[in-house]
């Protein structure tokens, strides 16, 4: 069965917009890395490079989905892209998608 597709917005939030939306709900970046047991910048890096697990926290505190505030990092059915190209995306080991890139362990 296809999934099925989202609509999504032409452009994303900036960043600064991110930010300001989060603090007025209480959410400082520290703290929405820091209480999701991440390092203190990790959400901030999450403005400026791809990391799905953290858009989708950020996402729930924003009560919008993930791609409506980063459009680019998302294909038509709303599952993240790899490496910004809309066609590749990112897959668990059982083939569904996930929200991170898979590691090879050796």
């Amino acid at each position: 069965m296809q999934p099925k597709r989202v609509k999504r917005p032409r452009t994303g939030w900036h960043r600064e917009d991110i930010k300001a939306e989060l603090r007025k709900r209480g959410w400082p970046l520290v703290r929405v890395s820091t209480e999701h047991g991440y390092a203190r910048k990790s959400a901030q890096a999450t403005l400026g490079h791809s990391w799905p697990k953290m858009e989708r926290i950020i996402a729930n505190i924003l009560e919008v989905e993930p791609w409506e505030i980063w459009p680019h990092r998302y294909n038509d059915y709303g599952q993240p892209v790899q490496d910004g190209n809309p066609n590749m995306v990112k897959l668990s080991h059982a083939g569904r998608p996930r929200n991170v890139e898979l590691q090879v362990v050796k």
